[in-house]
């Protein structure tokens, strides 16, 4: 398959889950605000509108499984093929925590790459096996974020492998070391271990 075809691919896969999981997320979020009695009906729709998306949710990851994990033969993971994965799942816990896309991967005036980056495989990741990816800062600065991604076994919850990145803020005109924004500094540090 091309890069090309296999991006979009992935950028589809990020599209199609997104959507359902948001209206699960804001279905949910709306019940947890306490509505009043005269709101019952409503509430109800909400829960069956978010089981919806949840269930949507469940039959992308089913059908991901085969996909997601790109495996040699051997059927493990190709090694260099866990930084792509762990980029898109940093992209994704990015915009989590509430700082959008754009804002921290196409900024035109400051970016973010990474400066070091490391894997310590635990355990080999199986072709077909899922996998949680929990993600933290283990280290944070005015400038600098590094990152820790454990890829959590979904039925085992054995650590199968721990992926760190580090990334400094740059000044994109001048290609020097710069402060990140303030609120992607509180934001991050509440994920700080």
């Amino acid at each position: 398959m091309a890069a090309d075809d296999y991006i979009k691919k992935e950028r589809a896969f990020i599209h199609d889950i997104s959507s359902p999981l948001m209206i699960a997320m804001g279905m949910i979020e709306s019940l947890n605000n306490g509505l009043d009695e005269d709101s019952k009906a409503d509430q109800q729709m909400k829960a069956e509108k978010a089981l919806k998306a949840l269930n949507r949710i469940s039959d992308l990851v089913k059908e991901r499984r085969s996909i997601l994990v790109e495996a040699v033969s051997a059927g493990v993971l190709f090694f260099g093929n866990i930084y792509r994965i762990s980029h898109q799942a940093l992209e994704e816990f990015i915009q989590h925590i509430g700082i959008k896309w754009e804002d921290w991967f196409d900024d035109k005036l400051i970016g973010a790459p990474i400066v070091h980056a490391d894997t310590q495989f635990k355990r080999p990741i199986k072709a077909g096996d899922t996998y949680a990816i929990h993600i933290c800062c283990f280290k944070l600065s005015q400038s600098t974020v590094g990152f820790q991604m454990d890829y959590i076994h979904n039925d085992s919850e054995e650590i199968h492998a721990v992926v760190k990145t580090v990334h400094t803020f740059i000044d994109k005109a001048k290609l020097e070391k710069t402060k990140m924004p303030q609120i992607f500094h509180e934001r991050l540090n509440r994920y700080l271990i």
